[in-house]
């Protein structure tokens, strides 16, 4: 079974539906095929293996051969099939070759039961992903800034000099993700998002932390909608007008799951 997936394959894909759905049929073809190339294929013989039609085969192989991720040639009155960039290729190190850890996006905690499923874990990565930045981003801060007892000057120095360049500041503040922003990076609808979040939390990839609706404002008597054209409901939260008041829903702090044995 495929474990991880390339990060800059990764990012290039999630925001878009197509696709994220053809990367799913590469990985479940990957997955039941065990190798990178497919000897006499067909749209046919894939779209059995996936369960889908040889039309909806036929969209998603264009797709990778567009992204450069499946190539198609003939070999000795043979047809192959092969897979391409699936996975980070092995970095070179003086004589030393390895696959780095932080380069792929590991994949291995989803389901990979059906092509259906393939994506909803590709979509529910997007969060765990953006959880993994902020911890990232938070140690930083605090190696440079708070750093423990024996840690070394030059890691506390490194650590500052990343945070000047990158304008972080003293103390890490974790916005959180609202439904929203989730919807907006990956071009779903509120109802898909919230699917996905409740998908995530059902595979243990993450927790999230929801809080409940607070006053923003009154508005005043018959006016709390009206109010609400007026204000920027673009930020990170979700904004919710009645007769006279205008309430908002801050967004959601997602944490990892802490399992001994995974590897994220």
């Amino acid at each position: 079974m495929l474990t991880r997936l390339a990060r800059h394959t990764f990012n290039e894909i999630i925001g878009n539906p197509e696709y994220r759905k053809a990367v799913a049929l590469a990985i479940y073809v990957k997955d039941h095929k065990g190798a990178s190339v497919w000897k006499d294929w067909s749209y046919r013989k894939i779209a059995t293996l996936c369960g889908i039609s040889p039309t909806t085969c036929r969209k998603r192989i264009a797709i990778l051969i567009k992204l450069g991720m499946v190539d198609s040639f003939m070999a000795k009155g043979h047809t192959y099939l092969r897979f391409n960039r699936l996975r980070q290729g092995e970095v070179v190190v003086g004589d030393r070759a390895f696959q780095p850890r932080m380069a792929d996006v590991s994949i291995k905690d989803i389901s990979h039961d059906s092509i259906k499923d393939i994506e909803r874990g590709l979509m529910a990565l997007l969060i765990v992903e953006d959880i993994r930045r902020k911890d990232y981003v938070r140690q930083l801060i605090t190696s440079a800034h708070n750093p423990r007892p024996g840690t070394s000057a030059k890691r506390v120095n490194r650590a500052k000099a990343l945070c000047s360049e990158r304008g972080y500041g003293e103390n890490f503040v974790d916005g959180g993700l609202s439904y929203r922003t989730i919807g907006r990076k990956l071009h779903c609808a509120p109802n898909t998002t919230k699917d996905i979040i409740a998908y995530g939390e059902s595979l243990e990839l993450f927790e999230a932390s929801r809080r409940d609706w607070i006053l923003w404002l009154y508005a005043g008597r018959g006016r709390g909608k009206e109010a609400l054209k007026f204000m920027d409901s673009e930020e990170n939260f979700s904004l919710f007008a009645t007769h006279s008041n205008v309430w908002y829903k801050p967004s959601l702090v997602f944490t990892l799951v802490a399992h001994p044995c995974r590897s994220i």
